[in-house]
């Protein structure tokens, strides 16, 4: 700050710089939960052709609880997860300081959520082929 710069002026400024930080940090937030919707939109559409294959392994192939609730159950993960995109989303664009914590936490709750499903649809896949290397 110069001294010949009044400080209407300088407020003014710093103003402008936070406005645009923010919109940056929005789309950049935003972006993100359309990657995290996006990823596991897609897992949830190929859980139900792991769903067919863990079937035919039968009874005998004891898969966790979280891999038959995803194989199972991917329609209504796929809405739970569209869903929790859209109220981030609203979130992550509304005013306020509860906003934000809500939107950091649907942001949060996505990021938790997709590779979790990822996992609990792999795990089987992995033990699967470390048991066919013992044998």
């Amino acid at each position: 700050m110069s001294e010949d710069e009044p400080l209407e002026m300088v407020v003014e400024r710093a103003a402008a710089q936070s406005a645009q930080s923010l919109l940056l940090v929005r789309i950049c937030v935003t972006v993100t939960a359309l990657i995290l919707l996006v990823v596991g939109l897609i897992v949830c559409s190929s859980a139900a052709k792991f769903g067919a294959m863990f079937a035919e392994l039968g009874a005998d192939a004891e898969l966790p609880m979280i891999t038959t609730i995803a194989a199972r159950h991917n329609g209504s993960l796929a809405l739970a997860l569209l869903a929790l995109a859209g109220v981030t989303t609203f979130f992550i664009w509304g005013k306020g300081k509860a906003a934000a914590w809500m939107g950091g936490l649907g942001l949060l709750l996505m990021g938790i959520f997709v590779p979790i499903t990822i996992f609990a649809l792999y795990l089987p896949l992995v033990k699967i082929i470390s048991e066919m290397g013992n044998v």
